[in-house]
């Protein structure tokens, strides 16, 4: 229990409110210049409407706020 609380306090698990998550994602956005960000969405028994449930707050509740979705990459043109 004690790895865990540390994952969520200072690693890589983005677990708690919607506000919460969002800090986290945006923060780590901002401190390793991602360009993509795949999360995974609960896993183990974990019913599977609880699972829709998960993806649907993330993408109605955490994606949209200001700095939580990594820069689209701008097309660039290579010349030879």
């Amino acid at each position: 229990m004690e790895k865990f609380q540390a994952e969520i306090a200072g690693g890589s698990l983005y677990v708690g409110s919607t506000e919460t998550v969002a800090s986290k994602l945006a923060a780590a956005i901002r401190l390793l210049g991602l360009s993509r960000f795949d999360m995974a969405y609960a896993l183990g028994r974990v019913p599977h409407e609880q699972r829709m449930a998960t993806i649907e707050l993330y993408g109605r509740e955490v994606i949209p706020r200001e700095n939580c979705s990594p820069p689209r990459a701008t097309p660039t043109t290579h010349v030879i």
